[in-house]
Order: structure tokens, then C-alpha cells, then sequence
């Protein structure tokens, strides 16, 4: 019989990270939108000192901390390129 896994405030925080990414880098009628939150995520991977995985960015973003992820999610949000 399966575990009821608990999902905690880190698992949480990765998804709602990657589900706002894939929506911008899918966001039609907008060529810089891929570009722009890509740019977004590595800049800020790099300035934490994580190592980042072109070719796995779940794993990228779970390398953060809580606090790093969070800031991460609100620079998203803020940067407003799924909004445009």
C-alpha cells in the first residue's frame, strides 16, 4: 500500500516555479518570453552560487534553499512576462 506522501513548502514552492516557467516559455505571441525568463533564472541560479542545469532545470531549482526559492517565485511574478 502507497505512502501518503506529504508535499512540504519546498516541494510546493519548486512546483509553483516551474509551472509559472513553463507558462512563459510556451506564451504564444510573444518570441522574447522563452528568453527573458530563462535569463531571469540562470542570472539569479548564478548570483546564488547553484550550480545550473540547462538540461535539467528541476533539479536547478531544487538546489535552492526555501528563501532563495521564494525570492526566485517573487522576481518571477514581478518580472511580468506572462503578463505582457
Amino acid at each position: 500500500m502507497a505512502k501518503n506522501i506529504q508535499k512540504t513548502t519546498e516541494y510546493k514552492l519548486g512546483l509553483q516555479i516551474m509551472e509559472y516557467w513553463f507558462k512563459c516559455i510556451s506564451k504564444k505571441n510573444d518570441r522574447y518570453a522563452d528568453g527573458d525568463i530563462n535569463e531571469l533564472l540562470e542570472e539569479f541560479v548564478h548570483d546564488c552560487n547553484v550550480s545550473y542545469h540547462s538540461d535539467d532545470l528541476d533539479r536547478t531549482v531544487l538546489n535552492l534553499t526555501n528563501s532563495q526559492k521564494r525570492k526566485l517565485y517573487k522576481m518571477m511574478l514581478d518580472s511580468g512576462v506572462l503578463e505582457r
